[in-house]
């Protein structure tokens, strides 16, 4: 009788996956794998995706075979990211903080440390862009908005990029376009430098660097057409004071690319944001006025959530 229970719970999305599995085979298997491994995990994230966002297909087919070719094991890279960060929320939603305050020990645990992010960080962080309905969402946001307002021609830059999907997606969208990226860990600039190799982006177009938000950039003032922030203020001290230097370094018009979290916690977030006013106002404080927003609230996709985290994504452009 259970056994039979579980085939009519899955019976679903079991036909879904058949639907899509001809064109999408590497994606549908790994759908696949994730629920027979993770069920409990990507049940109602898969149903989501595959009945509401048809786009799905195409896009986890596109990075579940980039995760194959850089090397790792797609279905563990995505169960361990997955289920290391929803035991970080649970440890926040217990205490009310989250738990850690020290950069230094965050670079040492996560950023430098290749068990944790040649293991199965970068693999996964690339793969919830995909196989996460909010981080689906906030990839369109990024599609639907920032590439539109790109130049055709020009210098931008990324903070913090991690796996390179942003930088590969403004270089495929716009040829005469050329970045440099910024990030603390080595790791980052090795399997970010491989993706964009891997896809076809010349290596005259971009060049990846290391360095630390919190010592500022050794770029001169207004150097960049456009500019990618995501993913970065909830896991610096002093997101303001980043918000101020990526105001120092865009162009006047230049659209920049914010994302942060609310009542989020992770492996490696710091600074907790519990309402959307007061990333607004550290956006204006640094002399930047948002255009655009999206608040995408995890609740809004799983029945019966408690769960408070959102994210946030905003276009913003330098004021005056």
């Amino acid at each position: 009788m259970q056994h039979q229970s579980q085939l009519s719970v899955s019976e679903p999305l079991e036909a879904a996956l058949k639907a899509g599995e001809r064109e999408h085979p590497r994606a549908a298997a790994l759908a696949r794998e994730l629920l027979g491994r993770a069920g409990s995990v990507f049940r109602q994230q898969l149903r989501f995706l595959l009945e509401q966002r048809p786009e799905f297909w195409p896009h986890a087919e596109r990075l579940t075979r980039a995760v194959q070719q850089l090397g790792n094991d797609p279905a563990e890279c995505l169960i361990e990211y997955t289920v290391t960060t929803i035991k970080e929320q649970l440890r926040f939603l217990h205490s009310g903080s989250y738990g850690h305050d020290d950069f230094d020990a965050v670079l040492a645990q996560v950023y430098a440390n290749p068990e944790v992010m040649k293991g199965f960080y970068l693999d996964g962080l690339l793969l919830s862009y995909a196989y996460w309905p909010s981080q689906l969402d906030l990839y369109r946001f990024f599609r639907g908005e920032l590439l539109p307002r790109l130049p055709a021609h020009g210098l931008g830059a990324e903070v913090g990029f991690g796996h390179g999907l942003y930088l590969l997606d403004i270089l495929s969208a716009q040829p005469g376009l050329r970045a440099q990226g910024f990030d603390i860990s080595e790791h980052s600039l090795s399997y970010a430098a491989r993706l964009l190799a891997q896809q076809g982006i010349g290596a005259e177009r971009f060049q990846l660097s290391l360095a630390d938000v919190r010592a500022g950039f050794p770029v001169h003032d207004h150097s960049y057409d456009w500019f990618v922030f995501a993913e970065i203020l909830e896991h610096i001290p002093d997101p303001e004071g980043a918000l101020r230097e990526v105001r120092r370094l865009v162009k006047p018009g230049a659209p920049v690319f914010l994302t942060t979290v609310m009542n989020s916690n992770a492996m490696d977030h710091l600074y907790l944001y519990t309402e959307l006013s007061q990333i607004e106002a550290q956006v204006s404080a640094a002399g930047l006025e948002i255009e655009a927003r999206q608040v995408l609230r995890v609740a809004d996709y799983t029945r019966d959530s408690r769960d408070p985290s959102s994210t946030v994504a905003l276009i913003a452009r330098p004021r005056g």
